[in-house]
């Protein structure tokens, strides 16, 4: 499994059916996690884990000295999860794995994009930053 599938759309339904050979769709994953099902919740925990380990690889590549901005259709779904502390230790758990990077990576600040249209901000700001 590629990393562009594991943290992809559809990464929760694959993670789902390799743990327990039954294949749901995200939406009903992240519902099921909602109602604290275990089976999904431990999805959407391996979910967060492998996220990390791949921003901190991403991160020693480019070393983002303004920061970690994570966001897409997947962390927006997922966002409040991220407001719990286990889902956010297993991110961290990811991003700190190799231990010999630890001390460079708590450098770079990780920060999660909430808003639905970022993009749209983003272009928003361009044209209005040309008006002036």
């Amino acid at each position: 499994l590629s990393w562009e599938k594991a943290l992809s759309g559809k990464a929760l339904s694959y993670w789902y059916e390799y743990y327990f050979n039954e294949n749901l769709d995200p939406e009903k994953i992240t519902a099921l996690a909602k109602d604290k099902n275990p089976k999904a919740l431990k999805v959407i925990k391996k979910f967060f884990e492998l996220l990390g380990r791949k921003i901190s690889q991403l991160a020693f590549y480019s070393l983002p000295e303004g920061g970690i901005y994570i966001g897409g259709g997947v962390i927006y779904a997922l966002k409040e999860f991220l407001e719990i502390q286990e889902f956010k230790e297993a991110l961290l758990k990811g991003y700190f794995e190799n231990k010999k990077l630890r001390r460079l990576l708590e450098k770079f600040s990780l920060n999660v994009i909430l808003h639905p249209n970022p993009c749209l901000l983003g272009a928003l700001a361009i044209l209005r930053n040309q008006q002036k």
